[in-house]
């Protein structure tokens, strides 16, 4: 399951993988993002990982897409 930072961050990833997807942006951009919106194990101090709140990645994004 991917960790969002927020639900903003949440929002621009699906939307950098829509652009992806459609070949309007690179891999290396692709992985830009994934480490600008998502909680990586570094961003999280010892012993709070389970209190991150977790936004499921299965929502469909604005062209009907499933993020996986």
């Amino acid at each position: 399951m991917k960790k969002y930072k927020s639900p903003i961050f949440k929002h621009i990833h699906q939307e950098a993988t829509d652009r992806f997807e459609a070949g309007a942006i690179t891999a290396e951009e692709m992985r830009r993002y994934d480490a600008s919106c998502m909680v990586s194990p570094s961003d999280v101090p010892r012993g709070r990982a389970a209190s991150i709140p977790v936004m499921a990645a299965t929502s469909s994004g604005s062209q009907g897409k499933t993020v996986k």
